[in-house]
């Protein structure tokens, strides 16, 4: 028997009519979707699968702004129980409630639409963090199904500011495919009593090559997750943990992560590179690393695989659990920037004891082989091979506690915008343009290490 006690119950019984708050008056007779809340969970009760929220329409319904708008999209008439539209390719239609809704209660989206005419339209179904500007989304293949079921674990966002659906008073369609889908409702459904920590770590089990083989360890804010028996947990924590306070030295700003770290190791490289395949195509992707990654972190997941030939830490673990730790905390996806990646290196430098002064000097000595910082710094994703002049950028920023503190503000604007883009910060924080600044970088680096 599973009981769940939510404390002061937050979700409200009760209807809001809301696509007719602004729509006709009382006795018209235009047909009006419903959005319902509850009811109020009992916490004495067997936990059952309950829906937590409903939206309908109806056919011909009248939808009012600021509730519903429609871009690219159009009504048509003849729906057999729901609302008919009509989009073109980047058609949108948005629908918004007056109240926060129960992510965090739910824990799987439930449509009901089907597509009228031959074949199957494909939608992006959206989930609004308006206060971030951004979204999560996940792409179906509408038919004549008539219900399509989508864990919330399996939403996906974009590049730059990471949404959190627990802000989320938005949901919406937009059509990929240009095409004619009939919707009857949107439902939100809470299935057991875990969390949604919960819910994405047993996701991550399930998608490993054998899940009962899996080990799972905890050291605030990380968890270590592998199917790697000979794995030793209580050194690559005590690398994580290490980082972890090293980082929030270099940047003391930093939030404390919205949820656990997860980095997951593999007992086979086979095991890594499969999980990406199977983990991305559950949301709608087709995402895997390069060929030259030792791990990869999409999603604030980190990966790798196990190996002893780096002795019972691989530099690798630090590297990647950084990028999950950064976009957790700081609410930043920005997979292969430079900030991520310098940042990450200097924490795996500091595990491995890795010498590389010797790819400085040749780098440096080698003009063709240095890209201007206006360029690496920019906020896009750099290639491998300039890893090592992030890198070198990183560690000229850290070595002067004044840089620090302007790193520290930097990265804190970083954030809120939703790009790690230091061209238009440079002089507001350093005191001087990007190009000053590699000045500044070009000469130290000469006098460190090329002598």
């Amino acid at each position: 028997m599973h009981t769940r006690r939510l404390g002061p119950v937050l979700l409200m019984s009760g209807v809001a009519l809301l696509a007719a708050a602004s729509g006709p008056g009382p006795g018209a007779s235009a047909a009006v979707g419903i959005e319902r809340f509850g009811p109020a969970v009992n916490a004495d009760t067997d936990l059952a699968p309950a829906l937590v929220y409903l939206r309908t329409f109806t056919p011909n319904e009248t939808l009012a702004a600021p509730w519903v708008t429609l871009e690219g999209v159009g009504l048509e008439p003849g729906g057999n129980t729901g609302l008919v539209l009509a989009g073109s390719t980047g058609g949108r239609v948005s629908v918004s409630s007056e109240f926060s809704l129960p992510f965090a209660l739910a824990s799987r989206l439930v449509l009901n639409l089907r597509a009228r005419g031959p074949g199957a339209t494909r939608v992006e179904v959206e989930l609004f963090d308006d206060s971030v500007g951004t979204r999560r989304w996940h792409e179906i293949e509408v038919d004549d199904r008539g219900s399509i079921e989508i864990p919330l674990v399996h939403f996906r966002h974009d590049r730059g500011r990471v949404p959190d659906l627990r802000r989320t008073t938005r949901w919406g369609l937009r059509f990929v495919d240009p095409g004619v889908i009939e919707i009857e409702s949107f439902e939100l459904w809470r299935d057991d009593d875990r969390t949604a920590e919960d819910r994405e770590l047993d996701d991550l089990i399930a998608t490993f090559p054998e899940p009962d083989r899996v080990r799972v360890f905890r050291r605030a804010p990380f968890v270590l997750v592998t199917d790697a028996e000979t794995l030793a947990p209580a050194p690559v924590l005590d690398a994580l943990e290490r980082s972890y306070v090293h980082t929030r030295q270099l940047l003391p700003s930093m939030p404390v992560p919205s949820s656990s770290v997860p980095l997951l190791v593999f007992a086979e490289d086979a095991g890594y590179r499969g999980f990406w395949s199977r983990y991305s195509a559950a949301r709608g992707a087709a995402v895997e690393p390069l060929r030259e990654d030792d791990g990869f972190t999409w999603q604030g997941v980190a990966t790798a695989s196990f190996s002893r030939a780096y002795g019972e830490v691989r530099p690798t673990y630090v590297h990647e659990a950084h990028h999950a730790l950064m976009e957790r905390a700081w609410g930043l996806a920005a997979q292969r920037s430079w900030l991520f990646e310098s940042l990450a290196n200097v924490e795996q430098l500091a595990i491995s004891r890795q010498d590389i002064r010797l790819v400085y000097r040749t780098g440096l000595r080698r003009g063709g082989q240095w890209t201007p910082i206006a360029e690496l710094g920019s906020g896009a994703p750099i290639a491998t091979k300039n890893y090592w002049q992030a890198t070198l950028l990183m560690q000229w920023l850290v070595a002067d506690a004044t840089r620090r503190r302007a790193l520290d503000s930097a990265v804190v604007e970083m954030a809120q915008l939703g790009s790690s883009d230091l061209r238009p910060l440079a002089r507001r924080h350093f005191g001087r343009d990007i190009d000053a600044l590699a000045v500044e970088l070009w000469w130290w680096a000469w006098d460190e290490y090329s002598l």
